[in-house]
């Protein structure tokens, strides 16, 4: 058999706003925790999308490698580097690039036939 509360819109009012101020108590202690300390974005993750407690989730970013402060993935365990490609394109680039593209799709660009 369930048990049953019956709230007054106050008594209501009330147990939302505790419940409210144990979530941000709940997410401020995991995001705060020191294994959070490169592994923001895992600590971000565990804090809005899972009922994990702070305990459950500090273990779970213990157990996570960091990200090094550049972003890179050089640092890691597995020797891992990956050098993303600086491109430098002007506007005629683009806008060349575009006319090809859409040219291999049968398409005309501009003022021809």
């Amino acid at each position: 058999m369930s048990e049953e509360n019956t709230y007054t819109r106050s008594g209501l009012q009330a147990a939302v706003a505790a419940a409210v101020a144990d979530e941000r108590r709940r997410l401020a202690r995991i995001m705060g925790a020191p294994e959070a300390a490169g592994r923001e974005q895992l600590a971000l993750t565990l804090a809005t999308t899972t009922n994990q407690t702070v305990d459950q989730a500090r273990a779970a970013l213990a157990a996570a490698t960091t990200v090094p402060a550049s972003g890179r993935a050089g640092a890691s365990p597995l020797g891992l580097s990956i050098e993303q490609p600086t491109v430098e394109a002007n506007s005629a680039d683009t806008s060349s690039l575009w006319d090809k593209s859409l040219a291999s799709r049968g398409m005309q660009i501009g003022g021809g036939k």
